[in-house]
């Protein structure tokens, strides 16, 4: 028995290690399923056998003996090899990008491209046709098609002797290096969202476990229009459930118990190594996809420019057309065109072409490059060396005159929006109300979706009515398209709140998506308002991109990786001051970035009358009033840590000044006539303090008179007041006091006391007492 001790040992050592390594069996398992299930059943069969005392010779045990080396052997093997994917028609491999959490992925062995997704729908093509598993099959993108916002694939599948084929539509969603998942729009038979995650999830438990914590959180936001992913979008595409009589709900569990038990339907949920995410939106639009209709795309400034092209050579035409301020820049471009004309004729010289080309042929080209096109359309028999060569003189050419061709399509594109603004105004506003009452119901469920974006959003509304129906807010519905980042900001089992994925978009987030629940609770005391002010941070920014059709942050936006790589090479004894430095840096830049875009879109935000819904005041009001708060605090500790004015009266005058008073004796010191030295760094530092402490009085003074507005019956604020008002609630919430002030308003030093009789008076004289000192 000593033998068959040894071998029952080695057994369970086997044991511990399958229950402790789970990654390794499932490669294992799916390699060679049936190898675990003969050896399962001998070692149950022979434990079995000799439980019940039954003579175990020599020779069975020695069986037994190779049976577990060769087992093991082969599980080491595996284990330890790396893991390999079948090169097929459409796949690459490389390496996949580094989620914004900063996880390690190694298991990622390539980076996801269109093709791996059609591939997918091909699979499920050759299923839905009843095909074999080894049925030839192929797919192209259609030649000279191109759909609206992606590009046309056929499939084909050979059955049956013959070539099957059908179209698949498919374009990318998101911004490359912006998202966590991989993720495109497929359109097959309904409108499908693909989204696979960048860590590959292969274990089919963790994958139903992620869908069920979507599907709670959509419940949780009802009735807010909510599309999470399932298993049915696929299942129903090949065994759908033909019971009308069941909900939703019922025909999600349904398949999932269905793939429970039934591991070729799993396949059709991954791509790759790892299970992908479904949504259909068929029923919806994207909020992306609505604002490209809204607003002036580079299709529609190149349409423009080549929809006329004669209109540069037409001054009366061009006058009546863009009006007789813009003549000298059509003056420019003809000069420019001039220039273009003389290369190109060199260019046919060179290559032998005769010289009595028509005009109109080199116009046509100038024209396609002055609109931006790359490779323009010609009715000439011309080789393609030339045409070579044409492309890389027109682009030297546009790049040696850009100030001028830059002018020239920004002109086009500030005619196009003045024309097309008076039919979408409606739209902008009723879109902004909307954002406001999704921002106001989230908080209100206590949810934070953490990485709001126009990709992430969805409209909801009669699709027979649109876009007709985006003028009103009551005949639509914003919602959430996926809780990938989401975090539900109640308590948890531990007394907490769970901690989220973290990331989010760069141009929507702040350094704090980045921080963990714990890092935020030490910095910042409360996780649930932080979290929640996330999404007003990214809704302030949409705000911006809907009414103008820019990015608000979009150089900010390029520091938000930097900070992932701070804090991913940061030791996890850094302590607190590295969170201060990344935040000193992301917010010294979107403060700077935002007071330079509200300037230069000042007069088209101010345009725009937002209506603040009754039912969304109190909510929205709450987080303005603690911000209103925190700069009264902010003013506060700015006066009393200074020591150019002393005493209690001018510390009390400098706390109650409006920012008006405060500017006039800004105006004062800097009349100030200094004979020494001493009188001139005296001076440099009161007017640093001053400005200082005016720029928060501004920001006091405005965020006030927002928050007043809140208890007015049909609430109408300015887009660029709500913009402004949003971003500060965010920024003195996410930069602390104890963290000092950008601008560096610390160690204000006083050389002599100011008298508080002459502080008083400066502040309380009128604009001509402060010019005549």
């Amino acid at each position: 028995m000593k033998a068959f001790k040894r071998i029952f040992v080695l057994f369970l050592l086997l044991a511990v290690a399958v229950s402790l390594f789970p990654e390794k069996t499932d490669a294992l398992g799916r390699l060679a399923d049936h190898w675990l299930r003969a050896i399962a059943e001998s070692l149950t069969f022979f434990v079995l056998f000799v439980y019940h005392d039954a003579p175990v010779t020599e020779e069975g045990m020695a069986f037994f003996l190779v049976v577990a080396l060769a087992f093991s052997g082969l599980w080491f093997a595996l284990s330890t090899a790396p893991v390999k994917t079948n090169k097929q028609v459409g796949l690459r491999e490389n390496t996949a990008p580094e989620p914004l959490d900063g996880d390690v992925v190694a298991e990622a062995a390539y980076r996801y491209v269109e093709e791996d997704v059609v591939r997918h729908f091909l699979e499920i093509y050759r299923d839905q046709l009843g095909a074999r598993p080894d049925a030839p099959v192929r797919f192209e993108p259609v030649e000279g098609l191109k759909a609206t916002l992606g590009k046309i694939y056929e499939l084909g599948v050979m059955t049956g002797g013959e070539w099957h084929t059908r179209r698949l539509t498919i374009g990318p969603l998101g911004e490359a290096g912006a998202q966590r998942s991989f993720t495109w729009f497929v359109i097959y038979d309904r409108y499908i969202v693909v989204k696979i995650p960048p860590k590959p999830l292969t274990d089919y438990s963790a994958y139903i476990k992620e869908l069920v914590y979507g599907n709670s959180l959509a419940a949780r936001l009802s009735p807010t229009e909510c599309v999470v992913p399932n298993v049915t979008v696929i299942m129903d595409l090949l065994a759908a459930n033909r019971n009308t009589s069941l909900s939703a709900s019922e025909i999600e569990k349904g398949h999932v118990g269905r793939l429970s038990v039934n591991r070729n339907f799993q396949k059709h949920l991954m791509i790759g190594p790892s299970f992908a995410f479904f949504m259909d939106l068929s029923r919806y639009y994207f909020l992306s996809q609505v604002l490209n209709d809204i607003h002036i795309s580079q299709k529609s400034i190149e349409d423009e420019i080549v929809g006329h092209p004669h209109i540069i050579w037409d001054l009366n035409d061009f006058e009546g057309r863009y009006g007789k301020d813009e003549a000298p820049l059509c003056g420019k471009i003809v000069d420019v065109f001039e220039i273009f004309e003389g290369e190109v004729n060199r260019l046919l010289v060179q290559f032998g072409i005769s010289t009595s080309l028509p005009i109109f042929s080199v116009r046509s080209w100038f024209i396609q490059y002055l609109a931006g096109r790359k490779n323009p359309t010609t009715d000439q028999n011309l080789s393609a060396a030339f045409m070579d060569e044409l492309n890389t003189l027109a682009t030297l050419a546009m790049a040696e005159q850009a100030e001028v061709v830059s002018s020239y399509r920004k002109m086009i594109h500030d005619y196009l929006f003045a024309r097309n603004i008076v039919k979408t105004r409606a739209m902008i506003c009723s879109i902004v109300t909307n954002l406001l009452d999704l921002l106001a119901g989230l908080n209100k469920r206590y949810i934070a979706i953490r990485d709001i974006k126009p990709d992430n959003l969805l409209i909801a509304g009669n699709p027979e009515n649109y876009p007709s129906f985006l003028t009103s807010p009551t005949e639509f519905k914003i919602g959430i398209i996926d809780v990938e980042t989401a975090a539900y900001l109640s308590m948890g089992e531990h007394g907490r709140i769970d901690q989220p994925l973290l990331g989010g978009t760069p141009k929507y987030a702040t350094p704090s998506n980045l921080f963990t629940n714990e890092v935020i609770r030490e910095q910042f005391g409360e996780v649930a308002r932080i979290l929640r002010l996330q999404d007003w941070y990214a809704t302030a920014a949409l705000t911006f991109k809907v009414v103008t059709g820019k990015d608000l942050f979009e150089d900010s936006a390029q520091l938000i990786p930097e900070v992932l790589r701070i804090l991913t090479a940061a030791q996890a004894d850094s302590g607190p001051e590295v969170y201060e430095y990344v935040s000193r840096i992301y917010f010294k830049k979107a403060l700077g970035e935002l007071e330079q875009k509200l300037a230069e879109h000042k007069e088209i935000l101010t345009g725009f009358q937002i209506i603040v819904l009754r039912k969304n005041q109190k909510t929205l009001k709450t987080e303005v009033d603690f911000c209103k708060m925190g700069l009264e605090a902010r003013v506060e500790q700015l006066v009393e840590a200074q020591s150019l004015f002393q005493g209690e009266k001018n510390t009390d005058t400098l706390k109650r000044a409006s920012a008006e008073q405060v500017a006039r004796l800004i105006a004062s010191w800097k009349k100030r006539e200094n004979k020494t030295d001493r009188e001139r760094m005296r001076v440099v530092e009161a007017v640093r303090f001053l400005r200082m402490l005016h720029g928060y009085k501004v920001q006091y003074e405005g965020v006030a008179k927002f928050a007043a507005r809140f208890n007015e019956e049909g609430m109408k604020v300015s887009a660029a007041r709500l913009i402004h008002a949003m971003f500060h609630t965010v920024f003195y919430s996410m930069y602390t006091r104890v963290w000092g002030e950008l601008e560096g308003a610390e160690g204000f030093e006083a050389r002599e006391e100011v008298c508080e009789q002459t502080l008083e008076r400066t502040i309380d004289a009128g604009p001509q007492a402060a010019a005549s000192r």
